[in-house]
Formats: C-alpha cells, sequence, structure tokens
C-alpha cells in the first residue's frame, strides 16, 4: 500500500497520523456542521451549560473571523477620528463605532452566505491534508530556518512515528506524500476562500488556518502526554485514541487542554 490516499487519508493504524486523524473524528462527530462566520463567538461563561462544549469548539474559527472584522474596523476608525484619540480603542465612544462597524461587517456576511448558499458548493477540505499541513507548521514553529526539504522529512517522520520496523516502507508518510497534502490543502482552501468576495475573504482564510492549527497543535499535545501515562502504556494511532475516549474521554480531554474545561 504504496498509494498515497492509502497513506495519508487511511494511515496505519499505529502512526500518529492514525492518532490525528481518529482524534479528528471523534471530535469532528461530536461539534457537528461549522457555523457560518458571520456569528460572533461566545462567551463559555454566559452560555447555557448544556452548550459549552459546542461552543468550545466552535469559538477557534469564529473567533478567527471576529478578530479580522475588529482589526479591519479598528484601521477605519484610525482614519475618521480625532487624531488625540486614534489607538485609544477604549474610548467608550471609539468602541462604540468599532462595534457598529463590526456589525455591518456580519451583516453584509451573512447577506453573502445567503447568496452563496444557493450556489454549488467545491469540495471541501480533506480532514487528511490539512491534518498533514499544519503538523508541517507547527514543526516550522519549532525549527526556524530549517529548508522545506528537512520540514517535510521532519513531517513524515512524525506521522510516521508509531510505525512497527518493517512496515514504514509501505505504510509510512514521506515527503512526496507531505507535498501533495500541502499543495492540495491550499487548492481546497482557495477554493473555498473565492467564493467570497474580497471584503470577506481574509475572514474565512484566517478562521480556517485558526481552527485546523488549534486542532492539529492540541491532538499532538494530547497524544504527547498520552503517551507517558501508565495506562496508556504500549498504546499509539487510533487504539491510543479508543483508550482516551473511554476514559476521560477524547473531548473532555481536547477541551481541558485548550482551557475551556477545568481538570
Amino acid at each position: 500500500m504504496t498509494h498515497w490516499r492509502a497513506t495519508s487519508r487511511n494511515p496505519h493504524e499505529k502512526s500518529t497520523a492514525a492518532f490525528l486523524m481518529a482524534g479528528h473524528e471523534r471530535l469532528a462527530h461530536q461539534e457537528g456542521p461549522a457555523l457560518p462566520l458571520w456569528i460572533p463567538p461566545q462567551d463559555l461563561e454566559s452560555v447555557e451549560p448544556s452548550a459549552k462544549r459546542y461552543w468550545a469548539l466552535q469559538n477557534p474559527a469564529l473567533r478567527q473571523a471576529e478578530n479580522v472584522r475588529r482589526a479591519t474596523a479598528t484601521a477605519m476608525v484610525d482614519k475618521i477620528v480625532r487624531p488625540e484619540l486614534a489607538g485609544s480603542y477604549d474610548h467608550p465612544h471609539v468602541e462604540a463605532v468599532i462595534n457598529h462597524l463590526m456589525q455591518l461587517q456580519r451583516v453584509a456576511l451573512k447577506s453573502f452566505y445567503d447568496v452563496i448558499d444557493e450556489m454549488p458548493s467545491p469540495p471541501g477540505i480533506q480532514p487528511a491534508n490539512a491534518i498533514i499541513y499544519f503538523t508541517k507548521s507547527a514543526l516550522r514553529a519549532q525549527h526556524a530556518g530549517k529548508t522545506e526539504n528537512a520540514l517535510d522529512e521532519l513531517t513524515a517522520k512524525l506521522l510516521s512515528r508509531g510505525i512497527p520496523v518493517g512496515e514504514a516502507n509501505n505504510y509510512g508518510v514521506n515527503r512526496n506524500h507531505v507535498r501533495r497534502a500541502e499543495k492540495a490543502f491550499l487548492n481546497s482552501l482557495l477554493r473555498i476562500v473565492n467564493r467570497f468576495d474580497e471584503a470577506h475573504q481574509n475572514a474565512v482564510l484566517k478562521a480556517h488556518f485558526g481552527y485546523w492549527r488549534e486542532r492539529v497543535a492540541v491532538l499532538l499535545e494530547i497524544e504527547a502526554k498520552a503517551s507517558v501515562v501508565q495506562r496508556f502504556r504500549g498504546l499509539s494511532g487510533k487504539a491510543l485514541v479508543d483508550a482516551i475516549d473511554r476514559h476521560p474521554g477524547m473531548l473532555t480531554t481536547y477541551l481541558r487542554h485548550t482551557g475551556a474545561e477545568a481538570a
């Protein structure tokens, strides 16, 4: 099984790639469809307890879109307010203007969603491609100065971790898989972003990046910490996800790592 699809979308069950894929699938099953990005993120302390976990999973993408709206609004305000108030966003009148401009952006984006809902949808992002892309992104942050080739090798090695010796050549991820997945992810994201007008493209782009960056980073952290826990000794890949899901639960573990729930 050396075909790219076999190794990236259906990784070896003991590999880190399998852990990331299975972990994401468990979370995606519970978070449901992504909310439209005109909806603002919710304060987890203010929502109903029964809805807290739902919003904790939805907030990363919504927060990124909201940050773009605020940056756009504050840039506009800087151009129109008196010089002595520029940059003083804690001034109540300035904050009121910023909030109004952000609401106008939400209304405009909502109207755009109403339009594109009637249009054919492009193929969505394949989770395997996003996982590979953001695994490499995490390694890039850890290894500043590494070449792209070196990062591709590091990414492939990390995703293939856990595969028994002798099986890696047939089932492991290699740097060609990484490059293809990287290109496929960016092409899929571009098709999604290009459905929106220029005024909203940055918010859509940042939302997708924010969602996947956090998802992959937290899952990698969960895997690293679980690997040294006595009751998980000897487990890796999908089996480790299954064990975590039995107790204390993958969603519970994930939300504790993001700070959305107390340990």
